[in-house]
């Protein structure tokens, strides 16, 4: 299990993922990810429409080392929100979870 944390306009966005070892040769598209490959939650369609609503379509940063725990502290710390795209992620209830904090801004 790994994270795909990025930071937004709107706050810190996480996804958790699936991370799984690669088993093609090294590509340039792969080099930077140390050889793993992510299968995203729920499914790709719903993760990508989920992290591109939450701002998060850039800056992305892939780690093993540390879990859910960890972003949700520093986002406490940040004074900031954290948006979470797992298993259970649902696009309306992740819109309207991103509307309900754009209220609070």
């Amino acid at each position: 299990m790994g994270s795909n944390p990025t930071v937004s306009a709107l706050g810190l966005s996480l996804e958790l993922v699936d991370s799984v070892p690669r088993t093609q040769p090294k590509t340039n598209g792969l080099r930077g990810f140390g050889g793993v490959v992510w299968s995203s939650e729920p499914d790709f369609s719903t993760s990508a429409a989920a992290w591109l609503t939450a701002g998060a379509g850039h800056r992305t940063v892939m780690s093993t080392a540390v879990g859910i725990e960890v972003f949700h502290d520093f986002a406490e710390m940040a004074r900031t929100e954290l948006f979470v795209i797992d298993k259970t992620t649902t696009l309306r209830d992740f819109f309207l979870e991103v509307r309900w904090n754009q209220a609070y801004c």
